[in-house]
């Protein structure tokens, strides 16, 4: 395949998911990973694609829905590293409501000597996870399931059971936080979910990589000033406008 329709080829894929792995390319165009990444080194120069972590991301694009699964390989190393730092604001006792995002799906490894915990979520995959690592008490939302993308709970039940449910700690991601504060989502269901647990928690955290500083999706889930902080592994001083949402950075 020339490397001009190979690298057209990528840019499409890229266009439907945002995100995707140098092995995933390397499959999906036949093509040895050595030279996937030799067409990425150039898209990147010319502005077109971002490398990180064995994958590529498109420019500006936080309005794509990703694969579960990809969603879930990007950023390992940083969403560990936010989930470490999430995990030591939690104390023995606390009662958490913990969201469906794969950027969550990393706390449950760092929960593991916590006692006397009580969470409730609407993802199924954390739910197994929790069960794994820790001891706590898992309570799930119920719900509408997402298998068509992934394991996570949404609808009128599942935003019932978060009206019932006070939480002393909320933890939360999303696809993007704009330069002015307002963090927003690709998926309507999951974002109301958000809004109703946020009603009913004493502090909100929302866990958020680098990539996502700067951004915006569809959905409003709320405002930085809404919530008691922004557990992040890096950011600059521009990423937000306002002092007083810097001042949020954990």
């Amino acid at each position: 395949m020339p490397k001009a329709i190979r690298k057209e080829e990528i840019l499409d894929i890229l266009r439907r998911y945002h995100y995707v792995t140098v092995k995933y390319l390397s499959e999906a165009l036949y093509i040895s990973q050595s030279s996937i990444r030799r067409d990425l080194a150039v898209l990147e120069t010319q502005g077109l694609v971002i490398r990180s972590h064995g994958g590529v991301y498109a420019v500006d694009n936080p309005n794509t829905l990703t694969p579960f699964l990809m969603r879930l390989q990007e950023n390992s190393v940083a969403k560990r590293a936010i989930c470490r730092k999430a995990a030591a604001l939690v104390s023995d006792g606390d009662v958490l409501f913990i969201d469906g995002s794969t950027t969550c799906l990393f706390l449950p490894e760092f929960l593991s000597e916590k006692k006397n915990l009580t969470i409730l979520t609407n993802s199924t995959k954390l739910s197994d996870l929790l069960l794994e690592n820790t001891n706590a008490t898992v309570y799930s939302t119920g719900g509408i399931f997402r298998i068509s993308n992934e394991p996570v709970l949404t609808g009128s039940i599942a935003e019932n059971t978060c009206r019932t449910f006070h939480s002393s700690l909320m933890f939360f991601s999303s696809r993007a936080v704009s330069g002015n504060g307002i963090i927003t989502d690709l998926n309507e269901p999951e974002t109301h979910l958000r809004r109703v647990a946020l009603q009913n928690t004493e502090k909100a955290f929302y866990l958020c990589d680098n990539t996502k500083f700067r951004h915006t999706s569809t959905f409003t889930v709320c405002s930085v000033d809404n919530i008691d902080g922004i557990v992040t592994d890096s950011f600059c001083e521009s990423a937000f406008s306002s002092p007083s949402h810097l001042s949020k950075i954990i």
